[in-house]
């Protein structure tokens, strides 16, 4: 198997702006805020609201990524990011359809018990993230007995049209147990729109066109996912993606520097923040630190996010917040309890483009506002992206 070079880094620190004062400090102003790089490892978190700066933030720490040589993906929710980065060197946009397509149900297991048990996970992630909750013990046993005569009968290649035609078979011939029929139906009624139309260009493929291989290569790889019209689009091919980058990075064993790095844009469609769900990002955060993983994730409601996504993120990069319950869930992963109500103002009161930054380092424990942005950064981010519809829920 092709293992990557963990990336040599000449900096051992991102830069993501001029330092406008350190609270609490008494006015000692040092003159460029810098991100460890080290850090990374253990996780970044940028919050705001809509309009304050997040996704530039984004961009800034993605480019100098890009110097750095650390290969990125991005899960580009509404295309912002592609638009304002195509034109970098280094970069490469995947338009889901166009050169990007996946297969959600194929498996690379040998056995064939395994890759059923990897698919069913998949689709329990995608319903718990899309409808808030998962499937049903009968559900979850016909979709395993489906998957597995797929597997040994087409060794392991399953596209989601044979799938809904496996289901509909399983359908016919237990139409008279109680209970099947429905379920049956509950299931291709979740699947179906993956069959058919723009997204059977997507989804209804035998064999993905971007692996994990090219991902963990130099380069910031940004998956478009604006040009997809649903939501449930959207999640279900971030989940295919992050749990391939996920069992690629695990199989690459421990590695003591940062190897990689994947930004997910407005996280909180796939970390919600549901009682008894682990989502697979949460995984990702919890349990990929000694592979050499990265996770940077951008939120407009710290609120709506998943706490153990929060709480494993070493750094918060808060932008503006006007919500009373964001702003105290926000200071608490950002100073101790009795010096927060210090801060209210100051996360009230920042400007579009500024940021209070915590790194959770002991040499300087208070936060740090910052101005994001450096002049010679070769970015497109002030350009508008032109609007998109906006994503509809399936029926």
């Amino acid at each position: 198997m092709w293992r990557p070079t963990v990336p040599q880094t000449n900096l051992p620190f991102l830069r993501l702006g001029g330092v406008l004062s350190e609270v609490g400090l008494q006015g000692r102003e040092p003159p460029l805020m810098k991100i460890p790089t080290s850090t990374l490892r253990r996780h970044v978190c940028v919050l705001g609201r809509s309009g304050a700066g997040k996704s530039f933030t984004g961009m800034v720490l993605v480019n100098e990524l890009l110097k750095q040589k650390v290969p990125v993906m991005v899960l580009d929710r509404t295309g912002e990011f592609a638009n304002a980065l195509r034109a970098l060197q280094g970069v490469i946009i995947y338009e889901p359809g166009g050169k990007l397509s996946v297969s959600p149900f194929t498996s690379s297991d040998s056995n064939p018990s395994d890759g059923v048990e990897g698919a069913v996970s998949l689709m329990e992630h995608y319903l718990h993230v899309s409808i808030g909750s998962g499937m049903t013990p009968l559900q979850s046993r016909i979709l395993r007995e489906a998957l597995l005569k797929c597997y040994r009968s087409l060794r392991q290649a399953v596209t989601v049209s044979e799938l809904l035609n496996q289901l509909r078979l399983i359908q016919e011939n237990s139409k008279y147990l109680k209970g099947w029929a429905e379920s049956v139906e509950a299931i291709v009624s979740r699947l179906y729109p993956f069959s058919t139309g723009t997204l059977a260009k997507v989804f209804d493929s035998e064999k993905p066109t971007l692996s994990p291989e090219a991902v963990f290569k130099e380069g910031v790889h940004v998956v478009n996912l604006g040009v997809l019209e649903t939501d449930e689009a959207k999640n279900l091919l971030s989940q295919v993606l992050i749990k391939e980058v996920f069992d690629y990075g695990r199989k690459l064993g421990p590695v003591g520097d940062l190897r990689f790095a994947l930004l997910v844009d407005e996280a909180h469609h796939l970390a919600p923040n549901l009682r008894d769900y682990y989502s697979v990002l949460e995984r990702y955060a919890i349990e990929l630190r000694k592979y050499g993983m990265g996770l940077l994730v951008i939120a407009t409601r710290p609120t709506l996010i998943s706490e153990n996504i929060l709480s494993n993120c070493n750094t918060v990069i808060c932008h503006q917040l006007t919500s009373s319950k964001d702003i105290d869930l926000a200071l608490n992963y950002m100073v101790n309890r009795l010096e927060a109500d210090r801060f209210i103002s100051d996360i009230r009161t920042l400007g579009t483009g500024e940021a209070l930054v915590q790194l959770n380092d002991t040499r300087n424990p208070n936060p740090v506002r910052c101005k994001v942005g450096l002049p010679e950064q070769p970015l497109r981010c002030f350009r508008r992206a032109p609007p998109r519809k906006r994503a509809t829920k399936q029926n």
